[in-house]
């Protein structure tokens, strides 16, 4: 069974900005120049995980949610180019 706290990090954070996302997604399409803001942090960022002497290296519940945001995120502008 999941942990709860997980199950709401990824509601909150992950599919909480991916229903926003679609809800524009067809007037993104449409528009000449389409621009998506996501506002992250450095907690979503795989790159420095991979030290574990960073000060957020065992906050896993958090940065998963904030890397599944940022990757969907990126996934996205490159599919609205």
């Amino acid at each position: 069974m999941y942990d709860s706290t997980i199950l709401n990090g990824f509601e909150a954070i992950l599919y909480g900005a991916v229903k926003v996302l679609q809800a524009f997604l067809e007037l993104l399409r449409k528009a000449e120049q389409p621009l998506m803001i996501s506002v992250s942090s450095s907690i979503g960022t795989l790159a420095l995980h991979g030290y574990s002497d960073w000060q957020y290296y065992e906050n896993a519940n958090l940065f998963s949610f904030k890397a599944a945001l940022n990757m969907y995120s990126i996934t996205l502008a490159y599919q609205l180019l």
